[in-house]
């Protein structure tokens, strides 16, 4: 038997016969990964005087 074989944090099991076959069940865990973590994040900075905070990116 040869290709790549796999389980996910979801408990589902993927085989492929390239790692590229594997790239939209992964997407796919990490899409369910994220919807599980980091729901409504908020980060509060404070700085000294004088010291400036920009935001990046969004």
């Amino acid at each position: 038997m040869s290709g790549i074989t796999n389980s996910a944090l979801s408990g589902n099991h993927y085989y492929g016969d390239t790692a590229a076959d594997l790239f939209e069940p992964f997407a796919e865990e990490f899409d369910f990964i994220s919807s599980l973590y980091a729901r409504h994040v908020r980060l509060s900075l404070s700085a000294p005087q004088g010291v400036k905070i920009k935001l990046l990116n969004d």
